[in-house]
């Protein structure tokens, strides 16, 4: 999911960071984040205007989003700090709701059951709304045959607070949609009409990513099948189940979700990385940075963040400076406390450039 973020900064401001999240919530109502990206670290952000461009990466596990069930928001946020201490003074957040949309389908199979001398048979296990489910039949000795149509469907939550049940999901009773009886059968069909409300058939069950939430798991299903009854002459009742399909769509799309958000424009043709050049003035405790803009284009929402590489593997402490906008062959310097081997320099602005430099 392709996302277009603008942050207004009205006075300059100390952050602690910002990002992009995409939410829904838990059956007990508590937050859950589906999928989330950094778009600021701690640092300080000049006065004015912040445009960002992020894609968030949704798990096609991730339940879509299902009317009076599962719905999601996309929330952009920034931590601002209290000024001259080390606590969050205020979070700024702006959010709007958004639908994921899946494209449930399935190819089609045929169906074939022999139970206890008795052959039962489908073209196909797959239909769409207002279709009828044909069910072909050869039994012998058989008193009463009962065919129904059933549908269940619920949520499924599971977290460290509830364990494996949570509280707050309702049992919901399986649905009986049709039954159709017949005596004394022998051979022949039984039709049943698939209604043309019906909820497509689905099963998502999601688990996050980190492994601090290894326990947490969200999830709903919607099921069909044909439920058959058969007595017997001598009374034996015998009764199973057929799973079948039901689809909205007759060809599945290639990506699971479709966005209902306007398309991100596309930014301009993007700065040739030479023309930023990064600078280093060593020194203790403390390394100053220069960046300039060699180029002939002023850039407007630009942020240089810096982070000290140790050991070549690993980033520490990385900070983030902002301005409204870098006008040609200017330049910006800011200073660094921290001490390593080298740098990595990302400098971003409004137009979707992003430039990386290492020292």
């Amino acid at each position: 999911m392709k996302t277009r973020t603008i942050f207004s900064i009205d006075k300059d401001t100390e952050i602690w960071g910002g990002s992009v999240s995409l939410l829904t919530k838990l059956p007990c109502g508590n937050e859950l984040t589906v999928a989330s990206s950094d778009i600021f670290c701690e640092g300080v952000l000049r006065k004015g205007e912040y445009v960002r461009l992020r894609e968030l990466i949704i798990s096609r596990r991730a339940v879509p989003s299902i009317p009076n069930k599962v719905d999601y928001t996309l929330r952009a946020l920034l931590s601002v700090k209290k000024l001259g201490t080390r606590e969050e003074e205020w979070r700024i957040y702006s959010e709007i709701p958004v639908t994921l949309v899946a494209r449930v389908a399935a190819e089609a199979t045929p169906v074939s059951l022999n139970i206890k001398g008795m052959t039962f048979s489908l073209e196909k296990d797959t239909f769409e709304p207002g279709e009828e489910v044909k069910l072909k039949y050869f039994t012998q000795n058989i008193r009463t045959m009962t065919v129904s149509l059933i549908h269940e469907a619920n949520l499924q939550c599971a977290c460290p607070q509830y364990r494996t049940i949570c509280s707050h999901v309702k049992k919901q009773s399986r649905e009986r949609i049709l039954s159709v009886e017949e005596k004394n059968p022998g051979s022949g069909f039984v039709t049943i009409k698939i209604p043309g409300y019906a909820e497509p058939s689905y099963n998502y069950l999601w688990e996050p990513p980190e492994v601090t939430y290894w326990s947490l798991t969200f999830g709903a299903y919607s099921r069909w099948y044909l439920e058959v009854e058969c007595v017997k002459a001598s009374g034996e009742a015998i009764r199973f189940q057929i799973p079948i399909n039901v689809v909205t769509e007759e060809k599945i799309e290639e990506k699971l979700f479709e966005e209902t958000v306007e398309e991100p424009k596309p930014f301009s043709k993007p700065l040739d990385p030479r023309l930023i050049t990064v600078s280093a003035s060593r020194g203790a405790p403390k390394i100053t940075f220069i960046v300039k803009n060699t180029s002939s284009t002023p850039l407007k929402g630009v942020t240089v963040r810096i982070s000290a590489i140790k050991e070549e593997l690993f980033e520490v402490k990385p900070y983030v400076y902002g301005i409204a906008e870098l006008p040609p062959n200017e330049e910006i310097s800011l200073d660094y406390e921290e001490q390593a081997e080298s740098y990595q320099v990302t400098i971003e602005d409004s137009e979707g450039n992003v430039i990386v430099k290492r020292l």
